[in-house]
């Protein structure tokens, strides 16, 4: 464009007042080739600030991948094998939890037992202790009985009292502790009653 301005100026000079267009479209030229100038200085410097965006841009990605290949795939691989772990310790802790189950219904089941156990003995102990109430009224009963009839075998019975009595006079004898009259007296008393 410079050239062209240069050009046009050269022809407007050789013509004189009839190159007046000529010098018209030299300041147009010259104009558009100051302003081509500048343009072309700022994009030069735009482009040269992109280029270095683009340097830049390239070594944060080259670190952001090296920063992923180093610690995000690590922390990856590292997340997977705690989820691994934390699948494996479930299914661990549901086995125990499992068999905590199972043996809590077998507890539950070995105390049902126990208390049917200890309700049948309760039982058994009731009805021995009424069994044992029934026995002792028995005996009360027999031996009310025997007293009774040891009472009539006395009143009725002479033979009863004397055989008594003798046995008392034997006992009396072998011990030396009373005297034969005391003995007559006490059969003589006997047989009086």
């Amino acid at each position: 464009t410079k050239l062209i301005a240069l050009n046009a100026a050269i022809e407007s000079a050789r013509l004189g007042t009839s190159g007046l267009g000529f010098r018209v479209i030299a300041t147009e030229m010259q104009s558009l080739s100051d302003e081509s100038k500048l343009l072309a200085q700022r994009i030069k410097e735009i482009t040269r600030g992109a280029v270095n965006t683009v340097d830049i841009l390239s070594v944060n990605s080259n670190l952001l991948l090296k920063f992923i290949d180093e610690q995000v795939i690590m922390d990856y691989d590292k997340m997977v094998q705690n989820g691994e772990d934390y699948s494996n310790d479930m299914e661990v802790f549901n086995g125990l939890s499992n068999e905590l189950s199972e043996t809590s219904d077998e507890i539950h089941a070995a105390m049902k037992n126990i208390v049917t156990a200890i309700n049948e003995v309760s039982i058994a102990n009731g009805d021995a202790a009424q069994g044992t109430s029934e026995i002792l009224q028995s005996i009360i009963q027999i031996e009310e009985k025997t007293q009774q009839a040891i009472g009539l075998l006395e009143v009725f019975s002479p033979n009863y009292n004397a055989s008594k009595n003798m046995e008392g006079a034997r006992v009396a004898q072998d011990e030396g502790e009373v005297e034969r009259k005391e003995l007559l007296e006490s059969e003589d008393l006997l047989f009086v009653d």
